[in-house]
């Protein structure tokens, strides 16, 4: 299981990244102004155009919150942006030669937070190219048995696909698991979808007698699920350094378990456990010895 790291040197802050595992990724963190085309996150190989972007989604599920960042994405005018299935991307393992992700005996995972602001006169959708879709429209009262669909309501939507011979893919769409698990077999609920689900690009879309049909966020494509439901990295904090001693503190997460580990290069050698901290919710302070001129720390949460 890929897990989210806080790092902190004798000399300075700084956070490893929790979505290192990911093939693709858009947190949708843009502001609206004058630039038609948008593109940030990686394992892209154009912009968005015309999007716009309005307050970002946020997501827990048994006091495992999910990591996001920044703004998310309104579901108006037609939008489209290609990933990079070049032969060096990030997708070359499962890129089929007509330069289409479904290669037989690959699969992929995808997530994105799913909030519907309007369920009568609209219709709203995330389309992956030709191959699938989540698509929202008037008479819809559920998504899956056992996931009503309500208005303004946020959805952790996690799909996985495996890409068969001939064409025969098998599409698992899970509503509201717990994030950053092995499996999301906890979910609220499932869809199961067969066909051919190969496709190179996303769209977003939305159609109401409001500026937006809703909002999408914090998109991500994976190997595992681990890769597309990380955890809120911890954020270190109160940081003071002396010639012997370095103290922090961080917001544990209840249930969860926090291990402080140390080396002494940032980029090289093996990380050893200091101790460990059971989550409770509360603030932990941690003072630990350096014994080191330069000495690196970090908080691993599982």
């Amino acid at each position: 299981m890929k897990t989210p790291f806080a790092v902190v040197s004798l000399w300075f802050l700084s956070l490893l990244s929790a979505y290192s595992g990911l093939l693709a990724y858009d947190s949708f963190s843009y502001t609206n102004d004058h630039n038609y085309y948008k593109s940030g996150g990686f394992g892209w190989s154009d912009a968005w155009g015309g999007l716009a972007v309005t307050n970002g989604l946020t997501y827990t599920k048994t006091d495992r919150p999910l990591g996001t960042q920044g703004a998310g994405a309104m579901l108006g005018t037609l939008t489209v942006r290609s990933l990079d299935t070049s032969p060096l991307g990030p997708f070359s393992a499962m890129v089929e030669t007509n330069g289409l992700v479904g290669k037989e005996g690959s699969e992929i995972w995808v997530s994105f937070l799913l909030r519907p602001i309007e369920l009568n006169q609209f219709f709203a959708g995330v389309w992956f190219g030709s191959g699938f879709s989540l698509y929202l429209t008037n008479g819809m009262t559920q998504l899956a048995p056992g996931v009503p669909l309500a208005q303004s309501t946020t959805y952790f939507v996690v799909e996985h696909i495996r890409f068969g011979a001939n064409n025969e893919d098998t599409r698992e769409e899970y509503f509201n698991p717990v994030p950053s698990r092995d499996n999301p077999g906890s979910a609220q609920g499932t869809n199961v979808f067969l066909g051919n689900m190969s496709f190179n690009s996303v769209a977003l879309i939305g159609n109401s007698s409001r500026p937006s049909a809703g909002t999408v966020d914090e998109l991500r494509f994976g190997e595992y699920y681990a890769d597309v439901s990380p955890l809120s990295p911890i954020t270190l904090t109160n940081i003071q350094c002396t010639a012997c001693q370095m103290t922090f503190t961080f917001q544990s997460l209840t249930g969860l378990l926090h291990t402080l580990e140390t080396r002494v290069a940032a980029a090289t050698g093996s990380w050893n456990d200091v101790t460990n901290f059971l989550g409770d919710g509360n603030v932990i302070q941690v003072m630990v010895p350096t014994t080191n001129e330069t000495q690196f720390f970090r908080v691993r949460t599982e």
